[in-house]
């Protein structure tokens, strides 16, 4: 396996393109905590917004649809807490596998104009958010994360789309999830001013062989100086990569000319029209995001301190 065209340097952050939402996979919930700050959006947006947390076989949606008495994330609000986010040791009911859940990415959709068949209208126009952190990882007894979520930051995009096919390795029968990294080098910021020049934005999406309306990759674009005579398209340099780390039974890959690649680039792919398909191989061991995270060396001197002193305390009670 290898990569198509990869890209120079790092970007951080995340946005996501998503239409539908899958189960939440309740097994043996420890129960962490995610604190959301919601900023506000450039466009109009409706009165709460979507996020979708990606862990290994889990996937949890945080909206009024997915969670009870809950009627999502309010906009232009701070400390927003969702609890009972699925954490620690849990056991696959297919394959009795253990794995453990961790490490998490985070999404959350852009905002745009709805057209009909509750699809992005014609040439609408996406605000693609900013999520920080992207990527995190739980640890602790009851283990807290902060979100950040700003959709006034990066400059507004169209956005092309790709479709791709699930080849005969793919159970058509049965939901299957395939997530995937997108980092956007040259993705420009607005603040001009106090960042000149500021470049480079990354986020997380997902496909699925049930979902026939949505199979297709995205690409960001935008018109530098629009004109009725001029309309010429500028595409961001994107890259995008499997997350086969979180993914406990199979790992998959893109599939252009019969050879494999977990990373390819859109910009690319759009000048050379290629077919791609996701093909999937299944795996006996344990991926690295599907392991149980150790905590690092100073916290768990702070945390055997703590457990020493409890100790003490209930010797002294004694």
């Amino acid at each position: 396996m290898k990569k198509l065209i990869l890209l120079k340097g790092t970007s951080i952050f995340l946005f996501f393109l998503c239409f539908t939402t899958f189960a939440q996979d309740t097994t043996n919930t420890t129960g962490a905590y995610i604190k959301f700050n919601v900023g506000n959006s450039t466009l109009k947006h409706k009165k709460h917004q979507k996020v979708t947390m990606f862990g290994c076989n889990t996937v949890v949606v945080i909206d009024s649809a997915s969670l009870k008495n809950f009627d999502g994330l309010s906009w232009n609000k701070a400390n927003q807490v969702v609890s009972g986010i699925p954490y620690g040791r849990h056991f696959d009911k297919r394959t009795n596998k253990e794995y453990y859940i961790s490490q998490y990415f985070v999404a959350s959709p852009p905002v745009f104009e709805m057209g009909p068949g509750n699809k992005p209208a014609p040439n609408t126009i996406y605000d693609i958010g900013i999520v920080t952190p992207d990527k995190f990882s739980l640890i602790g007894d009851k283990p807290v994360q902060q979100i950040f979520m700003d959709y006034d930051i990066l400059k507004l995009m169209y956005i092309e789309y790709f479709p791709i096919e699930f080849d005969t390795t793919f159970d058509h029968t049965i939901d299957s999830l395939v997530p995937f990294k997108v980092e956007c080098r040259n993705f420009p910021w607005l603040d001009s001013k106090t960042l000149p020049g500021a470049k480079g934005a990354s986020g997380i999406g997902y496909l699925s062989n049930h979902l026939t309306d949505t199979g297709h990759l995205f690409l960001p674009y935008y018109y530098e100086n629009k004109t009725a005579t001029d309309s010429v398209k500028l595409y961001l340099d994107c890259e995008v990569t499997i997350l086969n780390d979180i993914l406990l039974n199979y790992e998959v890959f893109f599939k252009i000319d019969s050879t494999l690649y977990t990373t390819i680039n859109l910009k690319d792919y759009s000048r050379r029209k290629k077919k791609i398909e996701f093909h999937r191989r299944y795996r006996t061991g344990i991926p690295c995001g599907c392991k149980k995270t150790e905590p690092s060396k100073e916290y768990s001197k702070t945390y055997k301190q703590k457990q020493g002193a409890k100790k003490s305390s209930k010797t002294s009670e004694k």
